[in-house]
């Protein structure tokens, strides 16, 4: 994770604390695909409390738990990683978004938007068209995608 603000220390945060450092030990810092399970749904305040390092580690398991649960779980998470791909997010302020992700990331979070805006029977298709305009316009390089933004608006 590179020393981002972890899970743990999110929800806690939350709460006005800090958490233990047994807890914080504990915690999957290396290798974020194994930490795609349904535990990531008691985690609801990550991407409000973490840094730019703990959101790039923690967005790609977000996402693909979304992709697999969305039809069969009611979670708030799924849409709660959509409202959290925003390139102008706070944590993005120092570290601007374009330095954190490559532009493979980049294009994997819109496909994930891309993604929401087609099944907005389950997920909040209209925040995903607004964050998918968003990062369209902050990398003109993928926009092949905005056609699927255009006819419902943003």
């Amino acid at each position: 994770m590179d020393g981002g603000v972890s899970l743990i220390e999110a929800e806690y945060a939350d709460n006005y604390e800090i958490a233990p450092d047994n807890l914080i030990a504990r915690e999957e810092k290396d290798d974020w695909t194994r930490i795609i399970d349904d535990r990531l749904c008691e985690f609801t305040v990550t991407f409000c409390f973490t840094d730019y390092r703990g959101f790039r580690f923690y967005i790609a398991p977000y996402m693909i738990w979304t992709l697999r649960n969305y039809k069969t779980s009611d979670a708030i998470i799924s849409d709660f990683t959509i409202y959290a791909i925003e390139t102008d997010r706070y944590m993005f302020s120092e570290h601007p978004f374009a330095e954190v992700f490559t532009i493979e990331q980049v294009k994997c979070m819109r496909d994930f938007l891309l993604f929401a805006c087609e099944n907005e029977d389950h997920l909040d298709a209209r925040v995903a068209r607004l964050n998918l305009s968003r990062l369209l316009q902050s990398f003109p390089d993928i926009e092949e995608a905005e056609q699927v933004v255009a006819p419902n608006g943003p």
